[in-house]
Formats: structure tokens, C-alpha cells, sequence
């Protein structure tokens, strides 16, 4: 239970009225242009970099929860977290149970707001580095979870950005460190994610 004092410690004025509010790690955070990506949906970008599923969970030191979760009344979450867990070589089954604990926790809140939760990114660099296999694992284990759910929907976003084998469909889609994504790579992936959106009525 979190105390008023904590609540009121990270109350900065009354919640703002985002339609969607979008938490996570630096997938969501470096989205700047997020805003106009995903119009007409209102979204209130609260993504963290480098965060891990753990950090987002209620009484985290990180205090994510507290500071960008708790304090919101949206009409609906999205939600990008897992990738720096897999690169953290956390293992599959530790990411979805820390999942099911943050939706389960906001619709402990939130009973009838609708959830859309986006895949880990297939980025080249999971290729590069060996991991691909966790995160198709990962993945897959949340999809089998989200189906299970009332109004708890699975995005997969790849299909806009990579191929089968992990490469680029085109090279401007990541930067550098062919992880992040670069403006043209958020554009496309906002093609799947804006009438996912707009499906849930935003």
C-alpha cells in the first residue's frame, strides 16, 4: 500500500487528461515525436530509459510507479518494457510474471481501462548479440498471457520493421546502435500502433 505522503511527494498539480498513457523504457521515452505520430489519440508519454521490468512494478525504489503510473487517469495504457531485461539476460519467464504483476497492479486501479501492450522489438542488435530466441520467448509467453485477458491486447510491432532474420525491411529504421529507433523506424511502427488505438475507441 502506497502511503499519502509518497502519493503526495510525486503529485505535481491534478492527473493530466491523456487519453493514453504510455510507460516503459527508452523505446517510448526517445519516441519525440510521438505525440503527432499517433494523432488524433491524446498520449502522455511517461517511458523511462534503460528501465527494466522490475523498476515499473509498486514499491520499486526506482518509484516509476509512483511517479508515472499511480498518480494518472488515462483511457488506456500502453506499455514497452522487457529489452533491457532480455539484454540484462533475464530470463523469459521472470519478464512475463513481472508483466502480469504491473497490468495486474494498474487494473487493481484502472478495473476497466483497456491495455495494449507492445512486442520486444526484434532489433538487429538482438540478432548481433545472440538473443533473439529470448526475445521471441518472451514474446510469445505474453501474447498466450494478454489472450487470456479482458481488453489486454498483444501488438506485435515487428512486422513493420524487421524481417524474418532480424535485418532491417529498411536501413533507416534504427540508429546507429541498431536498437533505438530512428524517426522514419517510429513512424512505421506508429502505422500498427495509431488504429490499434483508434480501435480501443481513442
Amino acid at each position: 500500500m502506497i502511503s499519502a505522503a509518497v502519493q503526495n511527494a510525486f503529485a505535481d498539480g491534478p492527473p493530466q487528461q491523456a487519453r493514453a498513457l504510455v510507460v516503459g523504457s527508452s523505446i517510448m521515452e526517445k519516441w519525440a515525436r510521438m505525440a503527432a505520430d499517433l494523432a488524433p489519440t491524446l498520449v502522455l508519454n511517461h517511458g523511462v530509459s534503460g528501465s527494466q521490468t522490475p523498476e515499473w512494478l509498486p514499491g520499486a525504489a526506482t518509484q516509476h510507479w509512483e511517479s508515472k503510473v499511480m498518480n494518472q487517469k488515462p483511457k488506456a495504457l500502453v506499455y514497452y518494457c522487457g529489452s533491457n531485461d532480455i539484454n540484462a539476460r533475464r530470463p523469459a519467464e521472470e519478464i512475463l510474471g513481472n508483466t502480469i504483476k504491473f497490468i495486474r497492479a494498474f487494473r487493481a486501479i484502472h478495473p476497466d481501462v483497456p491495455v495494449l501492450y507492445l512486442s520486444v522489438i526484434r532489433a538487429p542488435q538482438k540478432r548481433i548479440d545472440g538473443l533473439v530466441a529470448e526475445v521471441d520467448r518472451v514474446n510469445e509467453l505474453v501474447r498466450e498471457w494478454c489472450a487470456a485477458q479482458r481488453r489486454v491486447m498483444f501488438l506485435d510491432v515487428n512486422p513493420a520493421l524487421v524481417d524474418a532474420t532480424c535485418n532491417a525491411f529498411q536501413a533507416d529504421s534504427f540508429e546507429a546502435d541498431q536498437l533505438h529507433l530512428s524517426e522514419a523506424g517510429y513512424r512505421r511502427m506508429a502505422e500498427l500502433v495509431r488504429p490499434a488505438l483508434i480501435g480501443l475507441g481513442l
